[in-house]
Order: C-alpha cells, then sequence, then structure tokens
C-alpha cells in the first residue's frame, strides 16, 4: 500500500493540514527538585541543553543523572560543580558511589546543638596544638634529630589534628544533608 492510501486511512505517522503531529511532546518540562544536580544546575540557570554544551556531555547523560538513573562519573561531578558553583556536588558523588566515601559516611544525624560547643571547644584544642607544634618542629630537620618523648608528643598532636579533621568532615556532611533537606522542602512548597 502506498503513502497516500495509508494517509486516506489514518494510518501514516505523517502530519496531516490542521492536525497535530502525534509525536509532539506539549507538557512543560518537569523540573526534579529532589535531585541535588537538577536543584543546582536551576539555581545556576541552566538548561539541561545548555548545561550538556558547556559540559561536552549528552543532554541524556543529563537527564539520566537528574533522574536518579546513573551516577555521575567523578570527573562529571567535578565539571558541574564548577559550571553550577556548587562544591557539594563532588561530595555528594563521594559519599555515594565512591567506596572510601561510603565507608566514611555517618549513618545518623547529630543534634548540632549539642554538637557545635563540642566542635568549638576541640578546635579551642587544636589552636593550642598549632601554637606548640613549631616549637616542637623548629629545630628537628628528621627523625633522628627527636628524642623519644618529643617523637610521642609529635605523634600526639598529629593524631589530635587527625581526629580533628574527621570530626569537622562529620560535621560538613551533616550540615551538608540539612541544606539539602531544606532546600528540597523549599523547593516542594514553592512548586505547589
Amino acid at each position: 500500500m502506498d503513502l497516500k492510501k495509508r494517509e486516506k486511512r489514518g494510518g501514516a505517522n505523517v502530519k496531516r493540514k490542521g492536525r497535530r503531529n502525534r509525536k509532539t511532546c506539549v507538557q512543560p518540562p518537569r523540573e526534579n527538585w529532589a535531585n541535588a544536580y537538577a536543584r543546582a544546575r536551576m539555581k545556576a540557570g541552566f538548561r539541561q541543553e545548555e548545561a550538556s554544551r558547556e559540559l561536552h556531555i549528552d543532554t541524556k547523560i543529563i537527564s539520566n543523572i537528574e533522574n536518579d538513573k546513573h551516577n555521575p562519573t567523578p570527573d562529571i561531578a567535578l565539571a558541574m560543580a564548577k559550571l553550577y558553583g556548587d562544591d557539594r556536588l563532588p561530595r555528594k558523588t563521594c559519599r555515594e558511589v565512591c567506596a572510601i566515601g561510603r565507608a566514611r559516611t555517618i549513618p545518623f544525624d547529630f543534634n548540632l546543638e549539642v554538637v557545635v560547643p563540642l566542635m568549638s571547644k576541640k578546635f579551642d584544642e587544636i589552636r593550642g596544638v598549632l601554637h606548640q607544634l613549631p616549637v616542637l618542629l623548629q629545630k628537628m630537620e628528621s627523625h633522628g634529630d627527636f628524642d623519644r618523648e618529643e617523637w610521642e608528643l609529635l605523634l600526639d598532636y598529629a593524631n589530635r589534628i587527625w581526629k580533628f579533621s574527621r570530626d569537622v568532615e562529620i560535621l560538613e556532611a551533616c550540615i551538608d544533608r540539612e541544606i539539602e533537606k531544606t532546600e528540597k522542602k523549599t523547593a516542594y512548597a514553592a512548586n505547589k
């Protein structure tokens, strides 16, 4: 059967005079405010097409990332963070995708009213360590220059600094979680 006969019967997928092509999508774009990557893109004022051009990736990849079908690779997450101006995106990728990041993720929320004063106290302690550290390291050039007590003191200082940096990471992850929850709530409220 040729095309003209199929057109008369209504079976051809050809746009007819006065009718809308049924393949055309007329829905407005749905913005996924539940996804951090979509929120960051929309806050930066980019459409998916513009972001894909800037990031040199296909719009389908961006769509899949924003609809939680795929996780972005670290290089894409870094490029998105740079383009959108949101440095939390690579940390989110690390927490969700990277084995090291998942192992270091804290599964519970902290009561910030309790944690912040404790962190302030630890910060004062670390500040004291940082004042004493240059005095300890001033005349030492190698491991052999330390006596046993100085070496143990240096290891103690290093251990305190490592623990404090870990506590700061935990606090940062907790604050990121709170910011993300708040952004979702305000985005949902604005869309209603």
